[in-house]
C-alpha cells in the first residue's frame, strides 16, 4: 500500500557524553549523545520534526538515561537530524519560487510567439479559436473551440477552414494538436472556406476568441 502521508521516529548521534558508571555493564564505559525525534512526512520527502528527547546511552550495552533538553544542546554544536528530516518541507517553497518564474518567462515567450505568427501568417497556420464566435464557422454554441487552418493569403485577407468538430474545453483541443490530429484533412471542413482579413486575427486575440497559433 502506498502511504501519502504519515508520521515515523528516529535516532541521530549527536555527539560523545563522555564516559560514566553503566548500571548494566558494571563498569565505566563511553556513553553517546543522542537525539530521539519524531517526524511528519508527506510522501516521504516533504517532512518535519515534531519532537525530540536527549538521552546518553552506554556505546557498549544501549543502556541510557534522558539527558535534560537545555544541557544537551549546550553540548551540540550541529544539529545531527538529517537535513531533507528537518527541512523537506522547503522543498515546495523552493520549488515553486523556481518553477513559478520559469513559467511565466515560458509564457511570455509564448505570447511573443503567437504575435510573431500573427504578423507573419503562413499557409498551413492553425488558429486556435472558439469558432462559435468567428462568422460563417456553422459553429453556434460556445464555448466551441476548434482551428482555423489557413489555406491562402490573398491581399491581405486570409482564406481558412475550420476542424469539423470543436470542444467544451481548451485542454482538450491542445491535447489533439499535440498528437498532430489536425494535419489530417479527414479531420477538416475543406469544402466550406472561409475568408476573415487578416489584421482580424489580432482582433480575435485581445478579445480572447484566438488563444494560440500553431505552425506546422
Amino acid at each position: 500500500m502506498l502511504y501519502i502521508w504519515g508520521s515515523g521516529s528516529d535516532t541521530a548521534k549527536a555527539g560523545s557524553a563522555g564516559t560514566r558508571l553503566c548500571s548494566i555493564c558494571g563498569s565505566v564505559q563511553p556513553f553517546d549523545l543522542l537525539v530521539n525525534y519524531r517526524y511528519f512526512h508527506f510522501w516521504h520527502l516533504i517532512s518535519w520534526v515534531t519532537k525530540r528527547s536527549y538521552s546518553a546511552t552506554c556505546t557498549r550495552c544501549g543502556n541510557g538515561a534522558e539527558v535534560p533538553a537545555i544541557e544537551a544542546k549546550q553540548q551540540i554544536d550541529k544539529d545531527p537530524i538529517p537535513l531533507l528530516r528537518r527541512k523537506g518541507w522547503l522543498i515546495p517553497i523552493v520549488a515553486l519560487a523556481i518553477l513559478l518564474p520559469l513559467g511565466a518567462y515560458s509564457s511570455q515567450q509564448h505570447q511573443q510567439e503567437i504575435a510573431a505568427f500573427l504578423d507573419a501568417p503562413v499557409a498551413g497556420d492553425l488558429y486556435s479559436v472558439d469558432l462559435a464566435q468567428v462568422e460563417d464557422s456553422g459553429f453556434e454554441r460556445s464555448p466551441s473551440w476548434g482551428v482555423l487552418k489557413l489555406v491562402a493569403v490573398d491581399n491581405g485577407v486570409g482564406v481558412f477552414v475550420t476542424s469539423k468538430y470543436a470542444y467544451d474545453r481548451k485542454s482538450d483541443l491542445k491535447r489533439d494538436l499535440r498528437k498532430g490530429k489536425f494535419k489530417d484533412v479527414a479531420n477538416l471542413d475543406s469544402d466550406d472556406e472561409i475568408e476573415i482579413p487578416l489584421k482580424q486575427l489580432s482582433t480575435l486575440r485581445e478579445a480572447g476568441t484566438l488563444v494560440d497559433v500553431t505552425r506546422e
